[in-house]
């Protein structure tokens, strides 16, 4: 008689196509369809990498001996605060207004009323290359553009007679309502299976307007906004990496200086960083054998096959994943509490923010390319939302995996060194005696090297060709010659 094991071991071949029966668009959508022939062994890539965050961690224990102030570019007139109701700037303010809320309600219709092919409707395109992708991507880069967009706070102004909260906010709430949007929308994309389905979609934002107004008009606008609507803190927690600040009243600052300010985050905050770090880093971990690997081992430990490979099991690995990163940090931290002396919850909430400039990389090397070649479409869509036209030929990718490789190497290795060199900002501006703070500073740089292998690796198994096309993708075994 089969054991249970051995049972799942026999099917090993048959799990790629069982796995995609479950899987949902976006998944396939990451696929480049091809794959880089690296001139070295990915073993070596990897050691570079984290060396490179490791001697950027002696680097800056070396030179920085106090906390650097938040420098701002000459400008001929310093930044003053604009009404946004007065002057030339009232009129742009109103036509990108009206423009967001437009879109909005174009989404809706299209995919209500257009055809349900995910390629031909547009809302699909909207909501997961323009929304979910490309206004975070733009607050890390350039600066908050949803801040000033936000068409829900547009229909909240023009539609509700007062701004005065019903309730107040209960304290204890933080952003863990935030957590919770965030984590919704990341089941949504990478663990539902109807994640492209236009009339789905359609509902979907439909339903969460009316959710956030809702919330709104209980709370406050723009209390909402600062604790439940996750877009809204997502945009504001990467925009502290990005040169620009403010919507409409804009300031220039080198990137990430506002993280060097003493800004404590609370636990729901933290938890909401760490989250958006393993919504991204398990979108590119169900590219991989170890995901297939994970499948057989939730399999042999009592799930059924169709659930270890389709939507229960990939919603206990979006948990894992957000439970494993969360007690790596906590470890890290609490390492550095029994250095420095300190309690460790002082050491979770001051590093947290730390955090941002890798959450800032790593969405960047998991969707710049992704982002370029589907982002193609957008004028064809603009042009025909509803896809009432006839369908065009898919266009060729206009960037390929070797790209969409090297994009990957250098945002992971530039967000690690920016959080190593914010740690050392924050590090210092606590501790004052450079080494002390460089001591305590140890694990956390541990973690931010082991991060960064770890994510380079979950990102190169779907883009490169480690020896000679792989015919045996499927096959769960992992053996050395992975690395070269």
């Amino acid at each position: 008689m089969t054991s249970r094991a051995t049972a799942g071991w026999q099917i090993a071949p048959l799990s790629g196509a069982l796995g995609f029966a479950w899987a949902p668009g976006q998944v396939m959508a990451h696929a480049m369809g091809e794959r880089h022939d690296l001139p070295v062994p990915l073993a070596y890539y990897l050691v570079a990498a984290g060396a490179v965050v490791a001697l950027t961690f002696i680097i800056t224990a070396l030179a920085m001996r106090a906390v650097p102030s938040a420098v701002k570019i000459d400008r001929p007139e310093p930044a003053r605060p604009r009404p946004v109701n007065t002057g030339p700037l009232r009129y742009a303010v109103t036509a990108t207004q009206l423009l967001a809320v437009s879109a909005v309600v174009l989404v809706i219709l299209a995919g209500w009323f257009g055809h349900q092919h995910p390629a031909r409707n547009l809302a699909p395109t909207a909501v997961w290359i323009v929304w979910w992708v490309g206004l975070p991507m733009l607050a890390a880069v350039v600066g908050d553009l949803w801040g000033a967009i936000n068409p829900w706070r547009m229909i909240y102004c023009w539609t509700a007679r007062t701004s005065d909260p019903l309730w107040s906010y209960p304290a204890a709430l933080g952003a863990w309502p935030a957590c919770a949007v965030l984590l919704a929308f990341a089941w949504i994309e990478v663990v539902w299976p109807g994640d492209t389905s236009p009339a789905a979609l359609a509902w979907g934002v439909f339903a969460y307007g009316m959710l956030t107004w809702l919330a709104m008009r209980v709370f406050g606008p723009e209390t909402w906004l600062r604790h439940g609507e996750a877009f809204t803190v997502i945009c504001r927690t990467l925009a502290h990496f990005a040169p620009i600040q403010g919507e409409w009243q804009t300031t220039w600052q080198w990137s990430g200086a506002r993280l060097l300010q003493d800004k404590r985050a609370t636990p729901s905050m933290t938890a909401f960083v760490i989250l958006m770090l393993a919504t991204v880093l398990f979108d590119g971990l169900l590219g991989t054998r170890a995901w297939r690997a994970i499948e057989f081992g939730l399999y042999n430990l009592g799930l059924p096959w169709p659930a270890a490979a389709g939507v229960p099991g990939r919603t206990i690995g979006l948990l894992g994943a957000w439970l494993v990163l969360s007690l790596a940090y906590l470890a890290a931290c609490w390492a550095m509490s029994r250095i420095g002396r300190t309690a460790t919850a002082s050491i979770v909430a001051r590093y947290a923010f730390s955090l941002v400039p890798i959450a800032a990389g790593y969405l960047i090397a998991h969707n710049l390319a992704f982002l370029i070649n589907e982002i193609d479409a957008l004028p064809g869509l603009l042009a025909d939302p509803f896809g009432w036209r006839d369908a065009k030929p898919a266009a060729d990718p206009t960037v390929g995996a070797a790209f969409a490789w090297y994009a990957a190497v250098g945002a992971i290795v530039i967000g690690h060194i920016g959080a190593v060199i914010v740690a050392h900002g924050v590090a210092l501006g606590h501790e004052g005696k450079r080494g002390r703070a460089v001591r305590q500073l140890i694990p956390m740089t541990v973690l931010m090297v082991a991060y960064t292998i770890v994510s380079l690796f979950v990102l190169a198994e779907p883009l490169v060709r480690f020896r000679a096309p792989d015919p045996t993708y499927s096959d769960l075994v992992i053996d050395p010659a992975l690395f070269g």
